[in-house]
């Protein structure tokens, strides 16, 4: 499969380079240079017009010598509704003069003539030079510029085509394919009549190569064909674009870059059953807004129909998807192989059903890239309808996700799990809509197998969703933190981290916490088990909050951290290795606003009144973890806070009293908590810290004022 795509790949990226050569030597080889360009006027009442290599002839006249270039220019519109329709017939073989400028060219066919107006029957491309404005337009059945070769169209001056009925703008007419477009400068606006694209396949004609090198291009298909690509069960082979500013709007069921849609039973036109693709998009440069028709993908595919492969690299686009249709994906009840973005800015919205940037994609990445993406009703904002062996990996980009009701910011679409997601290095922001979880499942969709290794993560679920796991009535399991601030919040009863509100309690788990910040609470579902919340040697974890405040008090809001000691746990800026459960991975751990990470360790490893010292932006915090007497169970909550004083001071979350061995901690040694927790207090107020909350109870323990009480 590899190899015959990059072979494919190779044909394609030769026929471009053809196609310059060729657009070359038209513009400048030596017949040309010759001779004068051979100017010939339309009037109304001509018929047509033909070019070949060494002559042309004009109304079935004398034939007439001429090998150099040639300026079309005139009208057949004679200013009544009885316009004698007009055609340009160009068959001229290759000899380095195939050039043709359309000066201020007028020809206008009535839909009833069935005639196409300009008409490209050479064995090899034209080079069509524009000057001016020209305005093409063919009758039922034809392309307004047919072509059996190819064509390239250059120049600095406009151009406006419209095929008839079942025939391209510029591409194929009935039952024919659009071989070989390259558009490489001027102001191009083509309209595909009905079933057909506006630039490429005609009714049932695809497209073989469209390269899109600059200019201006806008392009509309006709009802079921595609902006640029294939026309109404018509394929889309290669589709590239290397920059340029490119409009491009599907038809009913066709994508805005991509393939028409496929035949299917309940579409009485077609005749017969035909399935039909998107082979490859690729996009390296320039500036699209892509608008697919209903159930059509912005770019993509159509209706019914796969793409394979979508490349997007150094770009700046605006994509929407139709009802069913991603904004960036497959269209309605189709499938995309492979999809990647990459140095690019995106905004990416899909129609009801459709993801912002998916659908069912198996292989989906985001790297360096800006990206906002919003999914129509029960369409995920980045993912969709991905099979649990689709991946989703996003890295070194800005990302903000938007579910709409029943989906996932990332992840699963409706009644759908969440496949793979990697995070690594990059500032996201998922929110899932109404029953769906932040990052991972849809309604009724588990979420399994997201890691996250670095960078700024914040995950809200929808209603009754986690922030990062299951939706509602979902799972979730296989999670893994490694580095970064991650902050999670779940709605009603379901998780922050785990699963949403109807989980079955014992469904979730393992959470692997190997570093990172970690803002979430993990599986408050009901009856919670020990080993649902386990680092990497399968012990319970519990959140530790530490508040890191300046010399003033104040809260040292988004500082770096550099380095932690936490009793046996050694700050490590990257992950954490795999044996080394002492070890906490700190890469990219920073403060929120109100100066807090969060820390989910093993409690065996920390002991009464440990010392904490955090090093960030370069500045040495210090404190003390106390013990706290509050009801907490083992490996389901978080501790209480506590203040400990020094020059700069860490508030800490304490550890829960049960989980602490008896023998580190005596019930009758109560007078040492006592005492250390004075010693605090003189420290505070000699270094002219706030007074600190550490306060006593009735036995006389240290405890914080405020503790928070678990979920049941």
């Amino acid at each position: 499969m590899k190899r015959v795509f990059a072979v494919k790949s190779f044909t394609m990226t030769m026929m471009a380079v053809l196609l310059l050569c060729a657009m070359v030597l038209c513009g400048g080889g030596a017949k040309a240079a010759d001779n004068e360009a051979k100017t010939i006027e339309i009037h109304p009442g001509d018929e047509w017009l033909a070019i070949y290599d060494d002559h042309y002839i004009m109304n079935g006249g004398e034939r007439q010598e001429w090998t150099g270039e040639y300026v079309l220019t005139g009208t057949n519109i004679d200013g009544s509704s009885t316009a004698v329709p007009f055609q340009v017939i160009l068959a001229a073989e290759y000899n380095g003069d195939n050039s043709v400028t359309f000066d201020n060219l007028t020809i206008v066919n009535s839909p009833e003539s069935q005639k196409c107006a300009v008409s490209l029957q050479g064995n090899s491309p034209y080079l069509i030079m524009l000057a001016g404005h020209s305005r093409i337009q063919s009758g039922n059945n034809q392309a307004g510029i047919s072509l059996e070769q190819g064509i390239v169209i250059s120049g600095q001056g406009s151009l406006d085509v419209t095929g008839g009925e079942y025939g391209a703008g510029i591409g194929g007419s009935d039952h024919q394919d659009g071989e070989r477009i390259m558009i490489e400068s001027g102001t191009v606006t083509a309209q595909g009549g009905r079933l057909a694209a506006g630039i490429g396949g005609g009714r049932k004609g695809g497209c073989d190569a469209i390269a899109i090198y600059g200019g201006t291009v806008t392009a509309t298909g006709g009802q079921y064909g595609s902006g640029i690509g294939g026309g109404y069960c018509g394929e889309a082979d290669y589709l590239s674009v290397y920059g340029g500013t490119v409009t491009a709007v599907g038809g009913k069921y066709g994508a805005g870059i991509g393939s028409g849609p496929s035949s299917n039973s309940s579409d009485s036109s077609s005749g017969y059953e035909r399935y039909v693709k998107t082979g490859e998009i690729n996009i390296t440069g320039g500036t699209i807004n892509a608008v697919g028709g209903m159930d059509g993908a912005g770019i993509g595919s159509g209706h019914f129909s796969d793409a394979d492969y979508i490349r997007i690299s150094n770009a700046t686009i605006t994509a929407c998807g139709g009802s069913g249709g991603a904004g960036i994906g497959s269209g309605s009840s189709g499938t995309c192989k492979m999809l990647s973005i990459d140095h690019s800015n995106i905004t990416a919205a899909g129609g009801e059903y459709g993801s912002g940037i998916g659908n069912k994609a198996q292989d989906l990445s985001i790297t360096e890239s800006v990206v906002t993406a919003v999914g129509g009703t029960k369409g995920a904002g980045i993912g969709g309808y991905c099979c649990l062996d689709g991946t989703i990996t996003i890295d070194k980009s800005t990302v903000d996700a938007r579910g709409g009701n029943y989906a996932a910011g990332i992840g699963g679409s409706s009644g759908q799990a969440s496949g793979k997601i990697t995070l690594d290095n990059s500032t996201v922001t998922a929110k899932g809509g109404d029953y769906g979880a932040g990052i991972g499942g849809g309604n009724h969709g588990d979420g399994e197998n997201i890691t996250i290794n670095s960078g700024v993560v914040t995950a809200e679920g929808g209603k009754n969703a986690a922030g990062i796991g299951g939706g509602d009535y979902g799972n979730g399991r296989y999670f893994a933190i490694n580095g970064g601030t991650v902050t999670a919040v779940g709605q009603g009863s379901a998780d922050d981290i785990g699963g949403g509100e109807w989980t079955a309690a014992g469904n979730n788990g393992p959470l692997q916490v190997t570093g990172g910040s970690v803002n979430a609470n993990l599986y408050k579902s009901e009856d919670p088990l020990p080993y649902n919340n386990m680092d990497k040697s399968g012990s319970p974890l519990i959140r530790y909050t530490l508040t890191l405040k300046n010399e003033s008090g104040n809260a040292a809001a988004d500082c770096s951290i550099q380095d932690i000691q936490i009793g046996s746990y050694t700050g490590n800026k990257d992950t954490a290795g795999t044996n080394n459960t002492s070890s906490y991975g700190i890469k990219d751990m920073k403060t929120d606003n109100d100066g807090q990470i969060s820390l989910y360790l093993d409690h065996n490893a920390i002991q009464y009144f440990t010392t904490v010292t955090v090093v960030a932006d370069g500045e040495t915090y210090t404190g003390i973890l106390y013990p706290n007497k509050s009801e907490l169970r083992s490996g389901c909550q978080d501790g209480g806070s506590i203040n400990a004083a020094s020059p700069n001071t860490v508030t800490a979350d304490a550890l829960p009293a049960e989980t602490v061995p008896a023998d580190t901690a005596p019930a009758e040694d109560v007078n040492a908590a006592d005492t250390a927790a004075e010693d605090t207090q003189n420290t505070a107020a000699e270094a002219g810290s706030e007074e600190s909350s550490v306060q006593t109870d009735s036995t006389g323990a240290a405890v914080s004022e405020t503790v928070e009480t678990p979920a049941a």
